[in-house]
């Protein structure tokens, strides 16, 4: 999916990992989204992601400190990049949001 920024980024649009239930989505006209990014910063906040998980066409961190909620409108009409991420990828980034608000149960996890 395509992610609009903030007006200042000039990475637009910017792809983005949609990490709300099936449930939620079909209901809400938004997403949970977590931002993706090119740029490789080790973060214990960021999740590495290999070139092609996705559709991604780069190696790129998932933002886990960036997470944020988008309106269903700004959603790529192609649809999705590429498969979906494995389940064990997702639990990675979902560690990686929890670490990012603070829940210091989540530090420990792989």
């Amino acid at each position: 999916m395509d992610l609009p920024n903030e007006p200042a980024d000039p990475h637009q649009p910017r792809t983005a990992i949609i990490i709300s239930r099936d449930g939620r989505n079909e209901k809400s006209s938004s997403v949970i989204v977590v931002p993706t990014t090119g740029t490789i910063t080790g973060y214990d906040t960021r999740i590495l992601l290999q070139k092609g998980e996705g559709g991604l066409l780069k190696i790129s961190e998932a933002m886990c400190d960036r997470v944020s909620t988008l309106d269903k409108r700004f959603l790529s009409k192609r649809g999705p990049l590429g498969n979906p991420l494995t389940k064990m990828l997702l639990n990675k980034i979902i560690i990686g949001v929890r670490r990012a608000i603070g829940d210091l149960s989540a530090s420990g996890l792989t």
